[in-house]
């Protein structure tokens, strides 16, 4: 009886082990908790080309395994506003993979709690089933996210919460009739902070640029069809943005 009392004490002491994935959760919209317990990262200069996202000091905070073009909305709304998005303004400066493109993988240079970024397809017309799977160092599969993306201004937050700093790596896919899709507000608890939490200092978008330089820059870009307006960069044939 006594033996039978010592072992139980030793399985009562022994704590509940949880994978990874059990630990993690997703987030479902841009609210104040998630953006005041991350920090965007930057994707760097209006109409170039970009395979990192960097933070105030320059160093380089997540790397993409494609180059995504740097580009924003022009004179139209091409993204939501909030809870389904924090941009406040419908034209965040986003990183568009391309219309070849089906998939991405961003590699966090280190590990995180809570990471996350908002996608939204490149074809307008139709519903797209995007899946976000989160994953460790190991590549394990920590939480994967699927949401069908509709129409345009159809950006949704793919994050996720852990108990632990174990996120390394998020991989995108989308299937090839989305034409491509884009990133926008890539975020970390492991970020450092940047001129983009200073809403003094720049749109409000987390765009890590003054208002002045997107305005600028936008009225270098020639007037074109709306649709044609994320394919700029890439001379994309038309019917693609």
């Amino acid at each position: 009886m006594r033996h039978s009392i010592v072992v139980l004490l030793l399985l009562l002491s022994v704590p509940n082990q949880l994978s990874a994935g059990e630990r993690c959760r997703p987030i479902d919209q841009p609210d104040e908790d998630y953006r005041s317990t991350t920090t965007t990262c930057s994707l760097g200069r209006l109409w170039t080309d970009t395979s990192s996202c960097d933070v105030a000091n320059g160093s380089e905070a997540a790397t993409f395994d494609i180059p995504l073009s740097v580009r924003t909305c022009i004179e139209w709304s091409c993204w939501p506003g909030p809870p389904e998005s924090e941009s406040t303004t419908g034209y965040p400066i986003v990183g568009f993979t391309g219309q070849e493109a089906s998939s991405l993988i961003v590699s966090l240079l280190d590990r995180a709690g809570i990471a996350g970024m908002e996608i939204e397809q490149n074809a307008f017309l139709g519903s797209f089933p995007v899946v976000a799977s989160f994953r460790a160092q190991n590549g394990e599969e920590l939480v994967r996210i699927e949401r069908t993306l509709v129409g345009p201004s159809g950006a949704r937050l793919f994050a996720v919460r852990c108990d632990e700093p174990v996120i390394a790596s998020v991989v995108i896919e989308v299937p090839p009739e989305a034409l491509g899709f884009a990133i926008a507000f890539v975020r970390s608890d492991t970020f450092i902070p940047s001129l983009t939490d200073n809403p003094s200092l720049i749109t409000g978008d987390g765009l890590g640029w003054p208002a002045s330089r997107i305005h600028q820059s936008s009225k270098r870009v020639p007037s074109i069809r709306p649709d044609l307006s994320l394919a700029i960069s890439s001379g994309a044939t038309a019917g693609a943005r």
